[in-house]
């Protein structure tokens, strides 16, 4: 199993976690995206790279978020990072004191950014597999 394959089954893996935790079927969640079951399927089987536009229609049907489907917790890194740069930490705490609906709007912005560059590292290894 090459690298990318490894990255589509845990997502699909994430994708169906969220689903079971919700009580859905995937017939559910394929109707409430405007999908077709079986598309929605190889998705969550890994069997198709999903596009952004797709996991963020999942991603709000199932009421998660983009880090917890492309990388199994709210946390990109997966781990707690020593934040030193003064400007992010001074946004932070900006985005900390808004209210909680333009809080939300902002952390899905994020994750909208964090999920775009995992994307296009996909993409990236792609090309590299098929030119190497």
């Amino acid at each position: 199993m090459d690298h990318i394959d490894k990255i589509c089954n845990e997502i699909g893996e994430h994708l169906r976690n969220a689903r079971v935790k919700k009580g859905m079927t995937q017939a559910e969640v394929a109707q409430a995206m405007d999908v077709a079951q079986s598309q929605y399927g190889k998705v969550e089987t890994g069997k198709v790279i999903p596009s952004l536009k797709t996991l963020i229609k999942a991603t709000e049907v199932l009421g998660t978020n983009l880090n917890r489907v492309v990388y199994g917790s709210d946390n990109a890194s997966g781990v707690d990072i020593d934040i030193k740069d003064k400007e992010l930490i001074e946004r932070v705490n900006i985005i900390s004191e808004l209210s909680a609906d333009d809080r939300h709007l902002a952390i899905q912005l994020l994750d909208l950014i964090a999920a775009k560059k995992k994307l296009k590292d996909i993409t990236d290894n792609l090309h590299k597999d098929y030119k190497g």
